[in-house]
């Protein structure tokens, strides 16, 4: 990967890298590097060097701000997992257009480690419920993760909160207390959300 991500930029050449910038994917000629950048990336999570996978991902959105691969999706688990709250939550205000699942999960999660089991996490967890409540029992556990990724996901439905907990799972985990509190609070959201509660 980091022969290909070399390959690509000695292509593109150091004028067209700066002329370029914030525009890269729109022009075919930088796409073969951006994708070596988020191989390069993917590959470095995996061997544990995750602050170059981060700064890799970072300077592809500086690139390509508009980010056609969805390189913030992984950025923003990868922070999570870290602890990196700060950084996550400016991701997020970055785009805030982005009405993916991952968005209002994450913002749960946040409001919890920020506030803990109150007012605030429980209207955040109201939200990331309302935009899919799939992704409640693969997190809590009561229901497994495929054993093979989705091909593509749909708004709402199951194939997004395999995205979503493939994403900030593990940030769920590694949060002390944050998948009880979800275990004993979704009930509660499904009551108020039934048709007898109304």
């Amino acid at each position: 990967w980091r022969q290909a991500v070399a390959a690509g930029e000695a292509a593109i050449g150091p004028a067209d890298m700066k002329a370029m910038e914030g525009e890269f994917w729109g022009w075919l000629e930088t796409r073969p590097y951006m994708r070596a950048l988020m191989g390069l990336a993917y590959a470095l999570r995996e061997g544990g060097e995750v602050e170059e996978a981060i700064a890799i991902v970072r300077r592809m959105l500086v690139l390509n701000p508009n980010d056609n691969q969805g390189a913030r999706h992984e950025l923003l688990g990868w922070l999570m997992a870290v602890g990196r709250d700060t950084e996550a939550q400016a991701l997020i205000d970055a785009y805030p257009e982005d009405d993916m699942a991952l968005w209002p999960w994450t913002r749960a999660l946040l409001a919890f480690r920020e506030h803990g089991d109150g007012a605030v996490a429980k209207a955040a967890l109201d939200a990331a419920m309302a935009v899919n409540p799939h992704v409640a029992p693969l997190l809590a556990g009561t229901k497994r993760m495929p054993k093979r990724e989705p091909a593509y996901y749909s708004w709402g439905d199951p194939s997004e909160a395999y995205v979503v907990v493939n994403s900030i799972g593990t940030a769920w985990t590694l949060t002390p207390n944050a998948v009880a509190w979800l275990k004993g609070y979704v009930p509660a959201v499904r009551r108020r959300a039934s048709p007898k509660a109304h």
